[in-house]
């Protein structure tokens, strides 16, 4: 996600104190890493409530402090409120967090996540693109079907979401979440999804495609480029890079093999 310096950043006329803030204080999270690992969120009994990873644990752990009724699940506002303690685990590569994530989840079954506690069937997606119309389907099983990509792990149902905001930002032209359809910022969207395509939109149906079949990148970086040119506030930049953050496993320069390994 770019920096402050490259975005034009909308003034936020009214401060809200983050719980996490009052709980940790600012201190802490300008403490934080810039690393990758994995990171687990404690409440005031020591409980683990949650763990998630990322390839810079400042950026994704800070992003924390900006979470709202109106961007973010009830679910994860609820778990905001619980966090009492944060701690993390450094990793050597982004690659190897996202490994150590993936069995800690299976191994601890923290209460607050829902992707990766248990091995679902893999996703497939379809991609079609006729009359001016672009559609994107996502289907869980374990045989693929005719022009499908993939297969992605099951928690790519908790991805996908992220991989549709991208697509509505890019192909409307939609950069704040308020400006977002009814239901599309929530935590799970349905399968199917659909926008009727104007100007040359060539390069992003093949950046959409070589995400999906090759794990490219170039689709996450274009969303990134255009929006440094935006006017977001720095809660917005940091609900972005929660989108990306559920992405980037999927793409290969972050992790060995296929997409089917992601």
């Amino acid at each position: 996600m770019p920096g402050r310096s490259q975005n034009r950043l909308q003034p936020e006329f009214f401060t809200m104190v983050s719980p996490l803030v009052q709980t940790l204080g600012a201190a802490f999270f300008q403490s934080l890493p810039e690393s990758p690992g994995v990171y687990f969120f404690h409440d005031c009994d020591d409980r683990l409530l949650y763990v998630g990873q990322s390839g810079n644990l400042k950026k994704r752990i800070g992003s924390y402090r900006f979470v709202s009724a109106d961007r973010h699940p009830r679910r994860t506002l609820r778990l905001i409120r619980r966090v009492h303690r944060i701690t993390w685990r450094l990793c050597d590569a982004a690659a190897e967090a996202i490994a150590l994530e993936s069995a800690l989840l299976l191994e601890l079954r923290p209460s607050y996540n829902r992707a990766g506690v248990w091995k679902a069937p893999p996703g497939w997606v379809r991609v079609s693109c006729q009359d001016g119309r672009l559609e994107v389907r996502l289907r869980m099983g374990e045989e693929s079907e005719a022009d499908e990509s993939g297969p992605f792990r099951g928690g790519f149902r908790y991805a996908f979401p992220a991989l549709v905001r991208v697509l509505h930002a890019a192909l409307e032209k939609r950069y704040h979440p308020w400006d977002f359809p009814c239901g599309l910022t929530r935590a799970t969207v349905g399968p199917e999804h659909a926008w009727n395509l104007s100007g040359d939109t060539g390069p992003w149906l093949g950046n959409l495609t070589d995400f999906l079949q090759k794990g490219d990148g170039s689709l996450l970086d274009s969303c990134r480029g255009i929006l440094a040119e935006q006017t977001l506030t720095l809660a917005g930049l940091a609900w972005w890079e929660e989108q990306f953050e559920m992405l980037q496993p999927f793409v290969r320069k972050e992790m060995p093999g296929s997409p089917a390994d992601a």
